[in-house]
């Protein structure tokens, strides 16, 4: 370890079971994979802390899919393209991606696979199905972390309390008992709940769309109309947060109940940014609800036109109805 430098393993967790996979998958390209756009934000802010920081950034799903695009889906069954990697290198720390606790049975070989390889390391797990089960989360663990919810701010101060005390895996879990937003797995169990939200979330830098490999997978191409099926696709969030109670959400109690908003020029930023450098050409907003401030849609879809680029979006998460006016319909 160089003093001041961490080596971190940052890992989105399968968002499919390999056992049900077949040939006709892959060759179809017929698996649902999206960008793992939460790991992509702890990434930029991790470098962003310190630039010295050397980050690997494994996406699972994207690995295990090319893995078995070369090999075959049966080698790949039987070795695991995570294997090599946590054979190989050792990290002072892994953050781990869970997003659904459908995919429970993944989490557990996961964790499974991380302790047994990288013992001294502090690991952090962070997604939607630890924030809500995070004693679930960390049971097939000695030790570890849960960052709950909105997890930029709090992987920061993780990080600088890890370097306070020198790297030692004691000290930092005792240390991190007093911080909000974590829950922890250390000679037993201790949640302290996140009371607070990044405010500012134009200040967030973008996320670290470097660690993608556009190119290799046609992620969210389910979430497209057919005609749009094919074209390169990037998901982006524009707003974090929702005041609506729907029964059947957790969006209030991970992102909270204020929504926040990306400015229009901040939004518009990253999507030439992807149009440029990435060439995406279909763009996925994954807010909970685009139109909520119905004026900010408007300038963000004005913005658009007016940029010239020749691009494909949609909002599967929905649009609330009563968001809308003939004005915002037209655009």
């Amino acid at each position: 370890m160089v003093e001041n430098k961490i080596k971190i393993l940052l890992i989105n967790s399968l968002q499919f079971d390999p056992a049900e996979i077949t040939e006709d998958h892959i060759k179809d390209k017929s698996l649902y994979v999206n960008p793992p756009l939460g790991l992509m934000y702890i990434a930029s802010v991790i470098k962003q802390e310190n630039t010295n920081n050397e980050v690997v950034f494994f996406d699972y799903n994207l690995e295990w899919v090319k893995h078995a695009s070369i090999y075959g889906v049966k080698n790949t069954k039987l070795k695991d393209p995570l294997d090599a990697l946590l054979k190989k290198e050792q990290f002072d720390l892994v953050g781990i991606a869970s997003m659904f606790s459908l995919f429970k049975k993944n989490h557990k070989i996961l964790i499974e696979k991380v302790s047994t390889y990288q013992k001294q390391s502090l690991i952090i797990i962070g997604g939607g199905y630890p924030t809500y089960e995070p004693e679930d989360a960390l049971k097939y663990l000695e030790k570890g972390i849960v960052v709950i919810g909105e997890g930029e701010d709090t992987v920061k101060r993780i990080l600088k309390i890890y370097k306070d005390s020198k790297f030692d895996l004691e000290k930092t879990y005792k240390t991190i008992e007093n911080l909000e937003g974590v829950a922890i797995k250390n000679n037993g169990f201790l949640e302290k709940p996140k009371k607070d939200f990044i405010e500012d979330i134009n200040a967030i830098p973008f996320p670290a769309h470097e660690y993608v490999h556009y190119s290799d997978i046609l992620y969210g191409r389910f979430n497209a109309r057919p005609t749009h099926m094919d074209r390169k696709t990037a998901v982006m969030t524009t707003s974090r947060g929702c005041p609506c109670k729907c029964i059947f959400c957790g969006v209030p109690s991970f992102w909270g109940k204020t929504i926040r908003f990306r400015s229009p020029e901040n939004v518009l930023a990253e999507m030439k940014l992807l149009y440029e450098k990435y060439q995406i050409r279909h763009f996925i907003f994954n807010d909970s609800n685009f139109t909520f401030d119905r004026n900010r849609a408007k300038i963000i879809c004005r913005k658009i036109i007016n940029s010239g680029m020749d691009i494909k979006w949609c909002s599967p998460d929905g649009m609330a109805i009563w968001t809308f006016d003939k004005e915002l319909v037209d655009l």
